[in-house]
């Protein structure tokens, strides 16, 4: 069984994310987008994995993204997806992928994501 260990990476200054702002970062090989809500941060996958717009382009809605192209919803924290996943005959909410979320933490003004290996 491999084991994967996890590590921290800066990606960004905290004051280079105002709230209420978006911003797409490298995270090691990984792009991902850092959101300011609340004064809160968090960091998801860069891409919605419905067609793979970019999310850095989307809008805050709440502690929600709204994804540019189909408008679909997700929540910041945890990935879930809020719309269409609503709408969605109980038989087809299986089918709305989530998005991928990362632990973000602020340490000295330093924005770092917690990646696994």
């Amino acid at each position: 069984m491999e084991t994967y260990r996890s590590r921290w990476i800066e990606v960004a200054q905290s004051a280079e994310i105002p709230e209420g702002a978006l911003k797409e970062v490298a995270a090691g090989a990984a792009r991902i987008v850092i959101a300011n809500h609340a004064g809160n941060f968090y960091a998801f996958q860069a891409r919605c994995p419905h067609m793979g717009a970019p999310l850095s382009e989307g809008t805050l809605v709440g502690s929600k993204i709204d994804c540019p192209w189909h408008h679909y919803l997700y929540d910041l924290a945890t990935g879930e997806n809020y719309y269409p996943k609503s709408v969605y005959p109980e038989e087809l909410k299986h089918a709305v992928p989530r998005l991928k979320t990362f632990p973000v933490r602020q340490v000295n003004g330093r924005l770092e994501v917690k990646l696994a290996d």
